[in-house]
């Protein structure tokens, strides 16, 4: 388990995280969201111990993240290898630095290599793999001695669609070992490997929330109905529900606005319990880059 307490970062004066606290439990992927200038690769690099912290606490089981280095694996915003080395010598490099070695070392390299795609271009030098080909060799090395927890701080960046899939597929097979914490900006790929969200802005967390209740408690308040029978006299009905704010026709059916999202299950029930022969019922969801906008800007 990680605990973030009151942790606070200045830089010549200017706060770049200021009081954070945070918990991450065994096994669960974090997403940490926010624009650029938000905090969120100082957070992360306070949390390898990168940097240290001006104020508060970052525990691993109970104890500081100093001591914990071997059980944490982190891949930075841009990685960086010697370039004359090969992709399989790049990751000797790096196992002999967490303390591998031999046929365990070999070993390991040879599995996240086929894990991560890179295996048929082991021996090309680093200076001739494209962003994408860099972006799986970081999370190779930071995979590769098989940590406990996965620090990455834009791990989905200079991949094509193609491989931010393969990636988004490495990465929740590794969440079912591993906690990870994660910084992106492709907010629907975060939504579909994380489970919780943490939005930060100007060095604060601002939302601390599952990614079920983010998008349940922030999703749309229009609802659109296609059904059988006379529209007006549904749309009369409709619009005496305390918690209806407007019901007018479009196209082959109604649109409801509602006060509240929560609303749209009484909705769905009174439709029913007057026996209307519902052919749609469409709630219309904002996505998850609509409502993390409506947050930080």
């Amino acid at each position: 388990m990680i605990d973030i307490t009151g942790v606070t970062k200045t830089f010549r004066g200017k706060p770049a995280v200021k009081n954070v606290s945070l918990s991450l439990a065994d096994e669960e992927c974090v997403g940490l969201i926010g624009p650029n200038g938000a905090g969120k690769t100082t957070l992360l690099k306070m949390l390898v111990d990168i940097i240290r912290a001006d104020t508060g606490t970052i525990m691993i089981d109970g104890r500081p993240v100093a001591a914990c280095k071997n059980d944490i694996g982190y891949l930075g915003q841009t990685p960086a290898f010697h370039g004359w080395l090969t992709g399989e010598d790049a990751l000797i490099f790096s196992g002999n630095l967490s303390g591998l070695a031999g046929s365990v070392l070999q070993h390991r390299v040879t599995e996240v290599l086929h894990q991560v795609g890179l295996w048929d271009n082991r021996k090309r030098q680093v200076s001739h793999f494209s962003g994408g080909m860099k972006q799986r060799l970081g999370i190779a090395q930071a995979i590769l001695h098989n940590p406990r927890f996965l620090v990455l701080d834009e791990p989905l960046s200079a991949l094509d669609p193609i491989g931010r899939r393969e990636v988004i597929h490495i990465l929740t097979e590794l969440k079912q070992t591993a906690t990870i914490i994660l910084s992106t900006h492709i907010l629907n790929d975060a939504h579909e490997l994380c489970e919780r969200f943490c939005l930060m802005k100007k060095g604060q967390i601002i939302r601390d929330i599952s990614s079920a209740d983010f998008l349940e408690r922030n999703g749309s308040n229009t609802i659109f109905i296609e059904f059988s029978g006379d529209v007006k006299q549904v749309l009369a009905h409709l619009s005496q529900l305390p918690f209806v704010v407007s019901a007018a026709p479009y196209e082959r059916g109604v649109t409801v606005v509602l006060q509240e999202p929560l609303f749209k299950h009484q909705l769905l029930t009174v439709l029913l319990s007057e026996k209307i022969d519902l052919f749609k019922f469409e709630v219309t969801q904002d996505s998850l880059e609509d409502i993390f906008l409506k947050e930080v800007l």
